[in-house]
């Protein structure tokens, strides 16, 4: 892996100025033009209820505003939002209703959405419909990424406990930090009670392996059918979502004063290895680049895994509206016994997250290691 990484972390350096190829990744770039060999429309694909988490910039520096909420999708490109909260630099907002926006499913499943407020994102949705993510491609566009996970309707406690594996990505007010990605496994008990069994993070560009135990917290039933992350002590919300029907993927936004990001949990110990990821992939991701200019960023492009390991894996990235596009290179990745999914970018170090039988759905987080910004992806197959 040693040419591999002087081969990417060399490109991604220059491309997002100083950060490891690792930092982009995942997402395939769909082209907007159609012919009479084209696929037909699958509109239908996007269906029903779903949970929804956005973050999105300005061409401010540093500037992250995230956004949770559920929205209806009718099956035939039109989305309808309810139910949000926002977070950015310190202030919080909600509930309000979101202005419609408008969809589109091409014949390769590749996603195309029009915000109400004007944004123009891409990407793509699982072949079941019940994920899907896009984000920000268009020159002179600000930095956005959109999650849509389809919802289970009403939530039980005994729906969220078990084991599962973290991956979040947090704008902090902390003056003494700028951005972390946090990775790790823990487990929610029928009673709500969060124990975290593994974490570490990384804190502007700086890995901590064993950072301090966070506050007491606990996931409880939501009575709009989600998820409340609250303090166990206080009470207070930290973050909201929902579950997906399977109850394997949670999906959460931040509505802890102050922060603003994303949070998602995939269960752990499901039936996944290596060979759930064979084929190509779309994916998104957001990080915060810290190297002047700094500010949010986004990235996409493809991940072709041949099941068995080995990847091509390709980027484009959005930095304050300026489109970078790389070119693909070799990666690898593995699958352990309790379904975490690791991408080797550079050698010994990798990002962590989970993934879904089938390569339905995986999610990474990091790097872990010095020099690479934190950041956040969603895969989809």
């Amino acid at each position: 892996m040693s040419g591999e990484k002087d081969e990417i972390g060399g490109g991604m350096r220059h491309a997002l100025h100083g950060v490891m190829a690792a930092v982009a990744a995942l997402v395939l770039a769909t082209g907007c033009g159609t012919s009479s060999d084209d696929p037909p429309a699958q509109d239908h694909l996007l269906q029903g209820a779903y949970h929804y988490v956005s973050v999105t910039t300005t061409m401010q520096t540093i500037f992250v505003r995230s956004e949770v909420g559920t929205c209806q999708a009718d099956g035939a490109g039109n989305l309808t939002f309810e139910g949000a909260y926002s977070a950015e630099e310190g202030t919080l907002a909600g509930p309000f209703t979101p202005p419609p926006g408008t969809y589109t499913v091409g014949g390769m499943r590749d996603l195309t959405v029009l915000s109400g407020s004007g944004a123009l994102l891409r990407g793509r949705v699982a072949a079941d419909g019940s994920v899907a993510e896009s984000t920000a491609r268009e020159a002179g566009d600000a930095p956005a990424m959109l999650i849509l996970v389809r919802s289970a309707g009403v939530v039980t406690a005994a729906d969220l406990a078990g084991t599962w594996h973290l991956v979040h990505w947090f704008r902090s007010p902390n003056p003494s930090y700028t951005a972390f990605s946090g990775v790790g496994k823990l487990t929610i008990d029928p009673a709500g009670h969060v124990t975290i069994t593994q974490y570490s993070y990384n804190r502007d560009e700086v890995i901590d392996p064993a950072p301090p135990t966070p506050a007491p917290m606990m996931v409880v039933p939501n009575a709009d059918g989600g998820v409340l992350w609250q303090h166990a002590v206080t009470s207070a919300e930290l973050l909201r979502g929902g579950l997906s029907p399977d109850r394997n993927v949670m999906l959460l936004g931040m509505t802890e004063s102050g922060y603003a990001g994303i949070q998602m949990l995939i269960r752990a110990d499901l039936d996944v290895d290596e060979s759930d990821l064979l084929g190509d992939h779309d994916g998104g991701g957001v990080g915060l680049v810290l190297d002047p200019p700094p500010g949010m960023a986004c990235f996409w492009g493809p991940f072709d895994a041949n099941g068995s390991g080995g990847a091509r894996l390709g980027f484009d990235t959005n930095t304050h509206g300026e489109l970078i596009e790389n070119p693909t290179s070799p990666v690898g990745y593995s699958v352990d016994p309790d379904g975490g999914f690791h991408l080797w970018i550079a050698g010994p170090a990798d990002l962590r997250g989970a993934a879904l039988p089938g390569g339905r759905c995986a999610m990474v987080g990091g790097p872990m290691w010095s020099g690479a910004m934190p950041m956040f992806q969603l895969l989809v197959r």
